[in-house]
């Protein structure tokens, strides 16, 4: 049981006591004792960014204008690809970093194959023995039987907040999206989003991803977007090349907001209908479209919020 004093948090000593293991520039995106959250549907290239973290992660280069502080080491847990396609991820990885197959920096463990009780023990069992600075949680709704129950939910959570407190390590989890909405799926998906320091939310577009942060605890970082060249490696990419309904539909928000950045869904489907003369469908398209590629972000709240770093 914590005593009170392990509690304490003495402000002199902690304000200058954050480790940061992911830079953009001078942001700092990701540091140690925080979760942070990848979130994409299927088909996304979530898989590609993790290894692009990794990659930044591990090695002396910037990787899709990310870089991390120092070298680190990764703990890899996948629970959804056969271990082929998830060996395959580990190298290009390794390569990204250092132009080489392989890499003492990464360990990459399956637990495609074991029960949800056994993935949470062997998760701090991994942890304990690997003693990395960052864990990927690849499938992390497979730590869980019923990624809808908030017992569940809270459970993990906190498993997560144990493990980065006792080992001074980051853990990132990977969830997919809801089609209908983008949020984060089940209430894993919503608890961890408040739980994050940063999400990193993944749009797939025909050739290339884009990403961007719907919520951080900071400054959000400045979103890009990435493609997959000729050798089936991910590389930065121009932003351009959007929808024009996207392209069309940011202007008409823009007005409906009036110069406030934050609204409720019924005030920005009244203020369309009014000000844009649309029906009610064609309102809940835009507003849609707006937030699938990341002109709105949705809070935990449900309060919408124009993305002020948004330059699509």
């Amino acid at each position: 049981m914590a005593n009170l004093s392990d509690l304490y948090i003495d402000i002199e000593n902690e304000k200058n006591n954050e480790t940061p293991i992911l830079m953009q520039g001078d942001l700092v995106v990701l540091s140690k004792q925080n979760i942070s959250l990848i979130i994409g549907k299927q088909g996304s290239r979530k898989s590609f960014l993790v290894a692009e973290l990794a990659s930044a992660l591990i090695g002396e280069k910037s990787q899709l204008g990310l870089k991390g502080v120092g070298i680190n080491k990764v703990l890899w847990i996948d629970t959804e690809m056969s271990r082929y396609d998830f060996s395959c991820r580990v190298i290009m990885s390794s390569i990204l970093a250092n132009g080489n197959e392989k890499t003492d920096l990464i360990d990459p463990l399956s637990f495609r194959s074991i029960s949800v009780d056994e993935r949470i023990d062997m998760l701090k069992q991994a942890v304990e023995f690997y003693k990395p600075d960052v864990v990927f949680l690849d499938g992390i709704a497979q730590f869980t039987n019923d990624f809808n129950s908030v017992g569940q939910s809270q459970t993990l959570i906190n498993t997560l907040y144990n493990i980065i407190y006792e080992y001074d390590c980051h853990i990132c989890g990977v969830l997919h999206q809801n089609k209908a909405d983008g949020n984060a799926k089940g209430h894993l998906g919503s608890m961890m989003v408040n739980a994050a320091q940063t999400v990193f939310s993944i749009m797939a577009g025909e050739t290339s991803s884009r990403v961007f942060s719907p919520k951080s605890r900071g400054k959000k970082f400045e979103q890009f977007s990435f493609g997959i060249d000729e050798n089936g490696m991910p590389e930065l990419t121009s932003m351009n090349g959007m929808p024009d309904n996207v392209t069309k539909n940011i202007p008409r928000l823009a007005k409906a907001f009036g110069g406030e950045t934050t609204l409720r869904w019924s005030e920005i489907m009244s203020r369309l209908q009014m000000l844009e003369g649309v029906s009610k469908k064609r309102a809940e398209g835009i507003i849609s479209s707006c937030t699938k590629f990341g002109y709105l972000t949705k809070d935990g709240d449900g309060i919408y919020h124009i993305n002020e770093d948004y330059d699509g």
